[in-house]
């Protein structure tokens, strides 16, 4: 028995990290997505706690709007696909 590995292996990892930050980054919002991020807007405003409260109330704000807006999709898209399958099995 032969075991064989990619030896592109290292190169296709930098890639799919590439890939990774580029969908975390698609949206236009300028909140943090990464802890990296996270922890870097927290050193920046560690002396005025007033901003960051005040950042971390808009940013929350910002996400949660983000996330309903896609459970909505998904709650259409779930609905299509039950009425969907329902009319099928009825033919």
């Amino acid at each position: 028995m032969t075991l064989t590995t990619d030896v592109a292996l290292g190169q296709n990892n930098q890639l799919l990290r590439q890939k990774v930050r580029e969908d975390i980054h698609q949206d236009d919002s300028q909140r943090p997505k990464t802890t990296r991020e996270w922890n870097q807007e927290a050193r920046e405003t560690a002396d005025y706690p007033g901003k960051r409260l005040q950042k971390i109330g808009e940013e929350s704000a910002e996400a949660l709007k983000e996330f309903g807006s896609g459970y909505v999709e998904g709650a259409k898209k779930t609905a299509r696909d039950v009425q969907n399958g329902a009319a099928g099995i009825g033919k």
